[in-house]
């Protein structure tokens, strides 16, 4: 934000004179409407309030693109950048990154969590920052016409702008959450599936990842459908509230045009203006509940920038036996980094013998003890009285002739 601030603060400007040119749009048309229906004597009377609807109408329009242009080149700048910024994290962790993460995991990332900083400067920054400046400068205009009256507006747009939505991101939170973390969640098993989609199929089990994945999108499906009627019953609330000012609104205005304070003519228009204050003032409620997202996202693009990283050793190797050591080369050299807490870009890696340990924790040994099998009661066994280790990062084969128990053994590795 701080290197883009002056491109941010251009397209909150923009956005403001958008907002500001469709209030003086409706304004104008509801004066012109009123006046015109008392056949005023002179032309030149409605003549000013046409060209003012003319130009209210172009400059919306004109100012609403620019806006647009200049918010998603702002965001596609930030987007490049980040994007950059992690493959320079990722890079040097290449050769050990699945050690502790899925491959499903680094993708989503890729694709889903850094897609999301779009979302939080074009539909959460920006309309709130904007319904914020609309709002005090509707505060300003109405209280010069009368004090009382800009109260009673700014208590109604306070709910819309402040309490609606600060209560829909509570009842909300845990379902976003939920929901990212499972959208999360079926993209890693999907994208892990189709890797290993062999091994699905070598082990009989196709049809039951289908059904699991089948049961994790049906509950994707179910937090969906909370979040829509929950949707729907906020948007009513608004409504109502819309549906109370305009009610307000009428009422004062023909009390103070009864009274002389207020010309009759102008009852239209401050009734329509709040059609489009009102408009800018409700994306904030959709703009905050997306915040549980956008933190999830940013949790998880946070452990790919070296906060959780593996320890890393300088050495010739893992004499202590606390984890397996894993090496890359560079320019004829081993290599997997370097000892501090931070990873480095790959160009500012230094060409010397660097060696990575796995924790213990994060290790995926294979072990099986005095393991026998049959396939009927009378029959021989298969396997029997096997015992098996097989440490992380070590391989094994396993040869016999046919029907000797390879694959017996393997399906029992699998937990068949």
């Amino acid at each position: 934000m701080a290197q883009y601030r002056w491109r941010f603060l251009a397209v909150i400007a923009l956005g403001t004179c958008a907002a500001l040119c469709a209030v003086l749009l409706l304004f104008t048309s509801g004066f012109l409407i009123s006046k015109s229906a008392l056949r005023p004597e002179n032309i030149l009377m409605v003549y000013v309030p046409i060209v003012g609807v003319r130009a209210f109408g172009i400059f919306r329009a004109v100012f609403r693109y620019i806006e647009r242009l200049a918010g998603h080149d702002a965001v596609l700048r930030v987007l490049a950048d980040q994007r950059v910024k992690l493959y320079r994290i990722l890079e040097p962790q290449a050769l050990f990154l699945r050690s502790r993460m899925q491959t499903g995991d680094v993708l989503g990332a890729l694709a889903d969590d850094v897609e999301r900083l779009q979302d939080i400067y074009l539909r959460t920054v920006f309309p709130a920052v904007t319904a914020l400046v609309m709002y005090g400068a509707a505060m300003i205009a109405f209280g010069s016409v009368d004090l009382g009256f800009a109260v009673w507006m700014g208590l109604y747009m306070l709910f819309l702008v402040a309490v609606l939505p600060a209560i829909s991101l509570k009842v909300t939170w845990k379902w976003r959450v939920r929901l990212k973390k499972e959208n999360s969640r079926l993209y890693t098993r999907l994208t892990d599936g189709v890797l290993g989609l062999g091994d699905w199929l070598a082990s009989g089990r196709a049809a039951e990842f289908v059904q699991q994945q089948e049961e994790a999108e049906e509950q994707v499906d179910a937090v969906r459908r909370k979040l829509r009627r929950w949707i729907r019953w906020r948007d009513l609330m608004a409504q109502c509230v819309i549906g109370l000012m305009v009610v307000s609104v009428t009422l004062w205005a023909g009390n103070a045009a009864s009274i002389g304070q207020l010309p009759a003519v102008m009852i239209a228009a401050f009734v329509l203006v709040l059609f489009p204050l009102t408009e800018t003032l409700l994306p904030v409620g959709d703009a905050v509940e997306h915040l549980p997202q956008y933190r999830e996202s940013l949790d998880r693009l946070k452990q790919l920038e070296g906060k959780d990283n593996l320890p890393l050793q300088n050495g010739a190797g893992d004499a202590d036996g606390t984890g397996e050591s894993i090496s890359v080369v560079k320019n004829g050299n081993v290599m997997a980094g370097q000892p501090s807490e931070s990873l480095p870009s790959a160009n500012d890696i230094p060409d010397r013998r660097i060696r990575l340990r796995i924790p213990p924790k994060l290790r995926a040994d294979i072990e099986i003890n005095h393991v026998s099998y049959r396939y009927a009661s009378d029959d021989t066994y298969a396997v029997q009285d096997v015992s098996l280790h097989l440490p992380q990062g070590k391989r094994l084969a396993i040869l016999g002739r046919s029907g000797g128990g390879k694959s017996t053994l393997l399906k029992l590795i699998q937990g068949h």
